[in-house]
Parts: structure tokens; sequence; C-alpha cells
């Protein structure tokens, strides 16, 4: 039972139905109406809730065109698919909310959603103060929406930001302490006393305060264990011309005084921001050569 009055009924095989359609329930052996009614949702899921349901009989059953049925089950449903409302209102097309992808969303889910992302966001600022913001995935869930809604409700909203694969709150800075800003200058000092690096996981620094120096700029992600700050960079990109063209990894490490784990990916890296080019065994400089 659903309500008093209205029953959920299945049948062993899937039957063309929409909203609206009128219903008799017969018993086979007396040859007798047993029942009737008004059928509300052909496609109603496993549990349907007593006050969807409810709402529905109010305002699909006194719609009068498929496009009025859709506006009436989006408005009750809030998300849905644009497929599933033209199945359940006999072809009619949603004039109202937004269409997003496949899914439409009313303007009061909108609203609410986006309150409800911003409330999530604010408490995991509150509580991871130096990462950007909560994994879009992870918001997505929470909210329970596809990821393209998401997408659309950040971009529709001025006080929600996308950066790095999260969410935050467009206003938000991750801020160091002293503690950290004092831990940070002992650590790029010994970093930039020479380009022989340590690994990043072996820095001294928490994990989370090496991400968060990568955000700003402090420090540049090379590899996967490997950072520097971005005043080497500059200098390696200042010097490198140091070099003849068509030097070696070997004549790169010797001549910068590195290890040949931190000289190849670094190449790389240069490679790939243009620093430098693949020529054969060795690499020339890009900005030397105009190429």
């Amino acid at each position: 039972r659903i309500t008093d009055t209205e029953t959920l009924v299945r049948l062993p095989e899937p039957v063309a139905a929409i909203a609206g359609d009128r219903v008799i329930l017969r018993e086979a052996g007396r040859q007798a109406v047993v029942g009737g009614g008004t059928i509300v949702d052909p496609m109603p899921g496993r549990r349907p809730n007593r006050d969807v349901v409810a709402a529905l009989t109010d305002s699909v059953l006194s719609s009068t065109t498929p496009s009025e049925v859709a506006n009436a089950f989006l408005l009750t449903l809030e998300v849905a698919d644009l497929t599933d409302l033209r199945r359940r209102s006999g072809g009619g097309e949603v004039t109202i909310g937004t269409a997003i992808g496949g899914t439409a969303v009313s303007p009061s889910f909108v609203d609410s959603a986006t309150e409800r992302a911003i409330a999530v966001v604010s408490q995991y600022h509150d509580a991871h103060p130096m990462r950007p913001g909560v994994p879009s995935a992870e918001l997505a869930n929470r909210l329970d929406v596809k990821r393209e809604v998401l997408a659309y409700l950040v971009d529709a909203s001025d006080q929600l930001d996308s950066r790095e694969g999260s969410i935050g709150l467009a206003d938000f800075r991750s801020v160091l302490t002293e503690d950290q800003e004092a831990a940070w200058i002992v650590v790029q000092a010994d970093l930039e006393a020479s380009f022989d690096v340590p690994r990043a996981s072996q820095l001294g620094l928490e994990s989370e305060l090496v991400h968060a120096l990568i955000r700003r700029g402090d420090l540049v992600r090379i590899d996967d264990d490997l950072v520097f700050t971005a005043t080497q960079l500059a200098d390696l990109r200042t010097r490198i011309g140091e070099l003849d063209d068509g030097f070696t990894v070997s004549e790169f490490k010797d001549h910068f005084g590195m290890a040949r784990r931190q000289a190849v990916p670094l190449l790389e890296w240069f490679d790939k921001s243009g620093v430098t080019r693949r020529h054969g065994d060795g690499r020339v400089v890009r900005s030397r050569n105009g190429s």
C-alpha cells in the first residue's frame, strides 16, 4: 500500500502506459472487475516515496497535455532523465528548468543543491584549510548528482569555483601558519643550495604542505617524487643555454651537479614545457634555435 487510495501494482511483464491512463483490474476466474483507477507514474522505481506519489497525484493528473505532465514530473522529482520524462508523459517535452546533457533539473533543485554544495565545501575548507576544495567526484556523490550537473551548478554560482579537479569557495585562499612558513623557509634554503635535490617525500614537510606550496607556485612538481623551487627552474631555464646543442643527459647532469634520477625527468619536463627538444640522443635549446 502507498496510501489509503493509491496502490503500487507490479505486473509480470512490461506494458505500454503513460501517466493518466485508466486501468481496470479483473479477476480471471469470476471475470469480474475488482478494481480500477488512473496511472500516476508508470515508472515509480523500486521504492516509491509516499510524499512524491501524493504530489504526483495532484499535479500529474491535473495536467492536460504531455508537456504539462512532463513539467509536473520535473517539478515533483526535481531531477529527472529527459528520456524517462518523455516515456512517463507520452512524449512530452519539459518547458521549465534546465536541460544538462540528458538530465533535466528544476529551478528549485538548482537553488537547493547549490546551497548544499556551498555548505559542504565550507565545512571541507574548515577541516582541510590547505586543500583547494572537495574533490569533484566526492562532492557529486555527496550531492547525489551527475558530474555534468555539478559542473553546471558550479558554473552558475558566483560563490563556487572549480580548481585542480576540486570544488572550492571562490574567495577561499589557503593560508599557511607561521610555523609552516618557517619550515618552508628552511627547506627552501636547503633546496636552492644545490640542484641535487632530495626526493619530495624526504623534504621533511607534511604532504599537504607540499601540495599547498605547489598550488601557491613556490614548488613545481617535475615527477611523482621530484620537486624543484620556482627559483631553481628559472635559473635552469636561463643557464641551460650554457650547454652546446646536442647535449646529453650525462652532460646536463654533470654541468648542473645533479644525479640522473633528477636530470632525466627534469629534461623531459623541459621538453614538454618547450624549453628543449629531443634531437637524436641529445637535446637542443629551442629558444636559441628559434624552433
